[in-house]
């Protein structure tokens, strides 16, 4: 923390300023650049009753200004834990496992600080939309290509429902299939000759009712 040339050997409590941690095991301290991260631990709460407390906050030591900080995140950090591993891996951290006092967890999380260089990367730009054009021939152009696009749609919901009914009907033909073929109702010899049979069939009931109401009548 100082000059080690001019330190007596042997243990030296130090109270440092800042957000100090709570009193806690099971947490780890991290070394990576000119920052110790603490990370978790267990700790216990309450006065009457005492009660186990897991911690998920994230704590640096400065090494230069010699203070405890708190490390802030942009979303939410890791679930608690304790007796948990972090490795340093350049300027970033790489969480894995731990106990909550129910759970084990297996999970893997990666820490990037923010003067690391890919929290520096700008997020990938939108699409921009680009005013509309006053050349008539681009505005046909965009246009063609919007009614071809609505026109593929359309034909892939066609063929969706039409895919759909053929398997409810055990049906195997699709529309672009060459040996499905429509006969128009004139040209079907067999719907004709059905066609004739039924109105002669009606016909000759109908005659066979009036011969009965004649008979009943006289």
């Amino acid at each position: 923390m100082g000059k080690e040339e001019n330190e007596t050997p042997g243990w030296t409590q130090l109270k440092l300023p800042g957000q100090a941690p709570s009193p806690r095991c099971g947490h780890t301290v991290t070394s990576g650049g000119h920052y110790l991260l603490l990370f978790g631990g267990h700790g216990t709460g309450g006065w009457l009753t005492r009660y186990d407390i897991y911690h998920n906050d994230c704590i640096v030591l400065d090494r230069v200004s010699v203070q405890w900080k708190r490390l802030l995140t942009s979303n939410e950090p890791p679930p608690a834990r304790a007796y948990h591993s972090i490795t340093c891996i350049g300027s970033r951290y790489l969480l894995f496992g731990g106990f909550d006092g129910k759970i084990t967890f297996g999970d893997l999380w990666w820490l990037v600080p923010e003067e690391d260089p890919i929290a520096r990367r700008l997020p990938a730009s939108p699409p921009r939309n680009f005013p509309p054009s006053n050349d008539p021939e681009r505005e046909d152009v965009a246009m063609e290509n919007d009614a071809h696009q609505t026109a593929v749609k359309e034909s892939r919901i066609k063929e969706s429902e039409v895919s759909e009914l053929q398997k409810k009907l055990e049906i195997s033909a699709t529309l672009s299939s060459p040996k499905l073929q429509i006969v128009e109702e004139l040209e079907d010899g067999e719907f004709l000759e059905l066609a004739s049979r039924l109105i002669a069939e009606n016909f000759a009931g109908n005659e066979h009712i009036s011969h009965s109401q004649v008979n009943l009548t006289v």
